[in-house]
């Protein structure tokens, strides 16, 4: 927030510091959070550097959530790729939490793209959630909520609840 106060040339050096000190901290979650505040000051020709050290970092849910936050600020087709990335990470994450959390990142910032690519997006993540306990599908449902009222109407959101339901009944 301070850098945002700053002249250009010395937001930039400035923003290009903390960049470096990122790069050196061991642990992810915390490289993450300052990736994360990072992405929305950074200037064009730093989001690259911080667009690898994301993709380097082992941590999924850590990793997924830094692509978050910089695929806001990339040109559309590499916006893309690093959201199909960030969600095939939040698709394949074991732990709940970090999974819940891309997933209404996730939800939010796809509101944006192509209906088509909505769907398309849609079945390749439903088969996924689908093979989780109750408990994380159901978590992960409302987590998209947002994203799902973006692709169909009542009636689409009234089957998925039906369906649901059904499931629910055959093994309590």
């Amino acid at each position: 927030a301070l850098a945002e106060r700053l002249p250009e040339e010395q937001r930039k050096e400035v923003l290009g510091e903390a960049l470096s000190l990122a790069r050196g901290m061991q642990d992810e979650w915390a490289r993450s959070r300052v990736l994360s505040a990072l992405a929305e000051r950074l200037p064009e020709e730093q989001l690259g550097e911080a667009l690898s050290l994301a993709q380097g970092m082992q941590a999924e849910g850590a990793r997924s959530s830094v692509l978050m936050a910089l695929a806001e600020r990339l040109p559309e087709e590499q916006r893309k790729e690093v959201m199909g990335e960030a969600l095939s990470l939040a698709r394949g994450n074991q732990d709940g939490w970090a999974r819940s959390r891309v997933l209404r990142l996730l939800a939010e910032r796809l509101m944006v793209i192509q209906y088509d690519e909505k769907v398309r997006l849609w079945h390749q993540t439903l088969p996924v959630l689908s093979s989780r306990s109750r408990s994380y599908f159901l978590s992960d449902i409302a987590k998209l909520m947002p994203f799902l009222y973006s692709i169909g109407d009542e009636n689409f959101l009234q089957d998925i609840l039906h369906r649901v339901q059904e499931v629910c009944n055959w093994w309590p």
